[in-house]
């Protein structure tokens, strides 16, 4: 990640209705905007800011690099989420730590900080995500056409498209 000058690195995202955080989430910008990236994912995270269905990146499949998470914007924007949503630091809801994560990426990092791990094969539950390459596809076990990227809530493939996304082969990272 360090040679890519990636910040953060996820294998699988999906839609889903977050009305409260998004609300949360949009009053944190007008109040801190001077935060916001020139060149954030926005676009990605939500169509429209009346849109409170919000992509988020499946934090159980991330790679982050830890100085983001330390940054004083991710925790202006923590602390502002936790005063406005009293959010438990000691056992967060699966709905808060994803949330609240993507929201941080989506709208303080620029995009060609972030990459989709698209080539790495990684399961979850009933989601997945499988390299369409047959050459990668020789050292994993998985079906590409059950890759949750094609699934309608899916949030992944659309990645490809944010402007200045960055596309990055996976053993690059190592």
């Amino acid at each position: 990640m360090h040679n890519h000058k990636l910040q953060y690195a996820f294998a699988i995202s999906l839609a889903s209705p977050a009305p409260t955080i998004w609300f949360h989430a949009l009053d944190f910008l007008r109040h801190s905007s001077h935060l916001l990236s020139a060149s954030n994912s926005m676009a990605w995270l939500s169509p429209s800011s009346n849109n409170s269905t919000v992509c988020q990146f499946l934090t159980n499949s991330e790679l982050v690099d830890l100085r983001f998470i330390r940054s004083p914007a991710y925790t202006a924007l923590f602390e502002r989420m936790d005063q406005k949503l009293t959010l438990n630091h000691n056992q967060w809801s699966k709905d808060d730590d994803v949330t609240v994560r993507s929201l941080a990426v989506a709208l303080l990092l620029d995009a060609s900080q972030v990459a989709w791990l698209d080539d790495l094969a990684y399961t979850h539950d009933l989601l997945s995500n499988c390299p369409a390459d047959p050459e990668l596809q020789k050292w994993c076990h998985c079906d590409p056409s059950e890759s949750s990227h094609l699934l309608p809530m899916s949030c992944s493939a659309r990645w490809t498209t944010a402007p200045r996304s960055l596309h990055i082969d996976p053993l690059d990272l190592l």
